[in-house]
This record gives structure tokens, C-alpha cells and sequence, in this order.
């Protein structure tokens, strides 16, 4: 981990209750013994956003990169509008970023006051980090107050036409202490108060456009039909295509 802290506020989520809105750093220096220290040449950089501070992250990939390491991590979208970040982001030996890309129904990037604010720019943006040799794995979350049950194929459709391989799919999940929490349970729309049931792929609120079920329903639907046996073997020549070195960084 070289920072904590996230200058984003989104409802959902739990990042800022528990690090805040201000970004902290570790030294550069600090970071890079760390890794010499370690004798790995593979790491999971933990930061919730490890682009967040454009100036302390090009300092930290120019370190990283006379190292030789192969690293993945999580980043903000917004990475495709700084090339100089994302050219030194790939040089330091990053393989692949996840990326909250949250919805793919523009109403709601809107609500959650997204930097990126309609699919063709989130599509644009793909394509770019993707170019540069970077595997994108996006987060897309289903049941936000927006959605109808058109957004299971809609997603669907994004991802098809993006030819992403891989997607990390969720239900809106309103966890205690955050403000979305707040807000489903004064509107008396929290249904299940067990929090093993807390988990992303269970309902525990009750959707604003349809029902816990078909939203439950949708949600295995869209997963089982992106990770099909069909579907993968669509995909998957699609990622030696676009990147074979970062495969082979990937998997090596």
C-alpha cells in the first residue's frame, strides 16, 4: 500500500468512513524498499485508487520502474485522460488495473457525479488503457435507483461491444455507516438487517424499480451469461489480441 485516502465521496461506498477524503502518501523511497526488501517481482498494490495524486503516482512509477516488477492494482478512470501517467503506469510494469466503472446507464454515472459521464466516454477510455498494454477489469454494480430491468441487458450489450474478458459484477450493497445505508433505511427500504447476507451478491434492500427477486435473478443472469463457456471463448483470443505481453505478464 503507497497511499490511503480517497478524494471521491461515492454513497455507496465505505472507503472514506474508514481512511477519509484526504489522500496520504508513504514516501517514494520508503515504497520502493519495501519491494526490494520483499525479493518478489509480483505485487498487489492495495490502494483503493493508486492514480488518485497524479503528481506523488508519476514519482512513484518512475521509481518502479528500474526495478522490474510485474504489479496490478485499482485506479479511477480518469488514468485514460493523463498520458503521461498512463505511459509511466505501464513502463513501472503494471499488467492490469480494476477500475470502478460502477453502471452503464448514464442516469446513473450522472447521480454519482462520475468523471466520466456517458458510455461512449467510458468506452473511449477502455480502449485507450487497453492500447497501452494495460488489462482493464472493470466493477459494475446493478440496483441503483435508476435502474429498470433493461439494465441486465444493457450491460450485457457494454460488455460485448467493449470484448473485456473478464468484469467483477455486484449487487448494490448498502453497507452500515455509509450514506446510502442512511438513506434506504429511512425510506424503511433496508429488508434484511444479517450481514452475512452483506455481500454483493445477496439483496438485503429493496430496489426502486423492481423487486428484490428480479433484481437478484438479473444479477446471476448477467454473470452467468458473461462467464458462459460462449462467451468466454468469444472473449478470450480477444485478450491475447489486444495485449499478448500483458497476458504473459499476467500469467508468468
Amino acid at each position: 500500500m503507497t497511499t490511503r485516502g480517497c478524494p471521491y465521496a461515492c454513497e455507496f461506498c465505505s472507503v472514506t468512513d474508514f481512511y477519509g477524503r484526504r489522500i496520504r502518501h508513504r514516501p517514494v523511497s520508503m515504497v520502493v524498499e519495501d519491494i526490494r526488501q520483499s525479493g518478489s517481482k509480483t505485487f498487489l498494490i492495495l490502494d483503493d485508487n493508486v492514480t488518485g495524486h497524479p503528481e506523488y503516482s508519476k514519482k512513484l512509477f518512475e521509481a518502479l520502474i528500474p526495478l522490474g516488477i510485474r504489479w496490478i492494482g485499482q485506479s479511477s478512470i480518469s488514468l485514460a485522460k493523463d498520458k503521461e501517467m498512463l505511459k509511466l503506469c505501464r513502463l513501472s510494469g503494471c499488467a492490469a488495473l480494476f477500475f470502478g466503472i460502477e453502471s452503464v446507464s448514464p442516469s446513473s454515472l450522472i447521480g454519482m457525479k462520475k468523471s466520466l459521464k456517458s458510455i461512449e466516454e467510458t468506452e473511449e477510455a477502455i480502449k485507450i488503457i487497453q492500447d497501452n498494454g494495460i488489462a482493464f477489469h472493470p466493477s459494475i454494480i446493478l440496483g441503483f435507483d435508476t435502474d429498470t430491468k433493461a439494465i441486465f441487458d444493457d450491460t450485457l450489450k457494454f460488455l460485448a461491444r467493449t470484448k473485456l474478458p473478464t468484469m467483477a459484477l455486484h449487487v448494490l450493497t448498502p453497507y452500515p455507516g455509509t450514506r446510502i445505508y442512511q438513506r434506504f433505511k429511512d425510506q424503511g427500504r433496508i429488508i434484511s438487517y444479517d450481514w452475512s447476507h452483506y455481500d454483493h451478491n445477496t439483496v438485503v434492500f429493496q430496489p426502486k424499480n423492481m423487486t428484490p427477486q428480479e433484481l437478484a435473478k438479473g444479477h446471476h443472469y448477467v454473470q452467468s451469461e458473461f462467464y458462459s463457456f460462449s462467451s468466454i471463448v468469444r472473449h478470450g483470443p480477444f485478450l491475447l489480441r489486444v495485449s499478448p505481453i500483458n497476458l504473459r505478464r499476467i500469467l508468468l
